[in-house]
């Protein structure tokens, strides 16, 4: 048995040679600007873009509540009662679909279009000076806005129709309505509206009109009627995608698209080599990557991780990080891991060495205990 010990005593000095070389500040800086980040809606962002909500314009359906003179509301233009002047009554009135509501004495008087001060001074122009001699007090506001449906589908918590009131007609205001995005995240939203435009060609199918900006990418096209496809990026943390929110219209269907699984690899000198899970609200360094995949094979004791990164151009880049016992370990906790990445814990003469040995020794021991018996 003499002769093993000596092949044992070759075997452990040849594998201290053929250490991986440490990687330079230059390479390493290209290695963590390059592969794709983990996406992660940026929901603060999101609700952020919120259409701002400035003065409403009445629309037809909506419910005015008007506060005027109870000498308004009477039925002809004879006030015997002076104490009719002071009294406010409440009139509730809807805007028609001609875009006109109905005034006691006054008649029809056109509102569409109007915020609620221009509604007040219409009201009292149609008063003042042909039946009252000062233009009377008016108050008014929305009792009820005319509602308009939307349905959306896809990566929400809670997907189905919803019955909008106009000014909440965003895009932005249908993600809250709908139980906002799921934990697992979305990338694009598509919004499909169907135009009232005819096709003079019913028959054909062809991409009309293809413009970006502000992150949205837009096509039209025509089957029948015009079919209106807005596909907006969403805003990912640590990317600069700018997202603004727009207007919906009765009808539109909006989905949400949900981010494509994403997966890192780990090979080699590992107890559960394989491909991973990437959940988008994880930030794995190196040792809690290598832990997924099991940890390292102990027997073997690698201290080098090879990782590999694809970039945006289709090239890969690579990069060797030490995962020693101390310091280099502690260093190894600042190196993050990025979906895409593979992870090889490759041999080196060292590792060779150290199941080679184990090798020995088991059949050593085997060898020993036959001879026992």
């Amino acid at each position: 048995m003499v002769w093993v010990s000596y092949f044992a005593v070759a075997v452990f000095w040849a594998g201290c040679s053929a250490v991986p070389k440490a990687v330079s500040e230059q390479s390493l800086a290209a290695f963590i600007q390059a592969g794709s980040p983990s996406l992660k809606l940026d929901s603060e962002l999101l609700f952020q873009a919120a259409c701002p909500k400035g003065e409403y314009h009445v629309v037809p359906g909506d419910v005015l509540e008007l506060q005027m003179p109870s000498m308004l509301h009477m039925s002809s233009g004879e006030f015997s009662d002076p104490a009719q002047i002071e009294e406010m009554r409440i009139l509730l009135c809807r805007v028609q679909d001609d875009g006109t509501i109905r005034l006691p004495i006054a008649g029809d008087v056109s509102v569409v279009g109007l915020t609620l001060p221009q509604i007040e001074h219409v009201i009292q122009d149609a008063y003042c000076p042909q039946y009252v001699f000062l233009p009377p007090p008016v108050i008014s506001r929305i009792a009820q806005y005319k509602t308009e449906r939307v349905t959306i589908t896809g990566a929400i918590n809670k997907p189905g129709h919803y019955m909008l009131p106009k000014d909440q007609m965003t895009l932005v205001s249908i993600l809250m309505q709908a139980g906002g995005i799921v934990d697992d995240g979305a990338t694009v939203i598509h919004v499909i509206r169907k135009d009232s435009v005819r096709n003079n060609h019913s028959e054909s199918v062809g991409q009309v009109e293809t413009s970006r900006s502000m992150g949205e990418l837009t096509s039209i096209v025509g089957v029948g009627s015009h079919s209106v496809f807005k596909s907006l990026v969403l805003p990912v943390k640590g990317l600069n995608i700018p997202f603004a929110d727009i207007q919906l219209k009765e009808g539109d269907v909006i989905e949400v698209e949900r981010i494509g699984e994403q997966v890192f690899t780990v090979i080699g000198l590992v107890k559960k080599p394989g491909t991973f899970s990437y959940p988008p609200e994880a930030n794995y360094n190196l040792p809690v990557a290598l832990a997924v995949a099991g940890g390292v094979n102990d027997t073997a004791d690698p201290q080098y991780v090879h990782v590999y990164r694809p970039t945006p151009a289709g090239d890969v880049v690579d990069a060797v990080f030490s995962i020693k016992a101390g310091q280099d370990f502690l260093s190894a906790m600042n190196i993050f891991i990025k979906p895409g990445d593979v992870l090889a814990v490759e041999h080196t003469d060292r590792t060779r060495r150290n199941l080679l040995l184990s090798d020995i020794l088991s059949l050593r021991a085997g060898v020993a205990l036959q001879y026992q018996q």
